[in-house]
């Protein structure tokens, strides 16, 4: 079974900077066609390499933030298309973080959880 995404609260204390922002573009190795994968057990993902992704910014909620940035995917078991929007959480080295991605808190959650403290 695959592993839930981590605690809001045990991720808000690596985060440097959180923004709100839309994925723009995606550059990585290109990914194997489907039918070329080994079967896998249920619940186990294939990790997909990392990705340098390009965010355009709506709002930051922690931190300093351009309108624009550059940030690292790092390997893992979720993808990123364009479009995609969402909170960020990025620690010192502009990598995001969650296991998962953004697609994990919504942007109420992360707010929330920054309004009672969490770090």
């Amino acid at each position: 079974m695959a592993l839930p995404p981590e605690s809001i609260d045990k991720l808000l204390p690596l985060a440097q900077t959180i923004v709100v922002a839309e994925v723009l573009s995606v550059s990585s190795p290109p990914v194997a066609e489907r039918d070329s994968l080994p079967n896998m057990p249920l619940g186990l993902g294939r990790k997909l390499p990392q990705a340098t992704v390009r965010l355009k910014v709506e709002r930051t909620l922690r931190g300093t933030a351009a309108a624009e940035l550059e940030v690292v995917k790092p390997e893992s078991t979720y993808a990123l298309v364009p479009g995609i929007t969402g909170p960020f959480l990025l620690d010192g080295e502009r990598r995001i973080l969650g296991r998962h991605g953004p697609d994990n808190y919504s942007v109420a959650a992360v707010t929330e959880a920054l309004a009672r403290g969490a770090r």
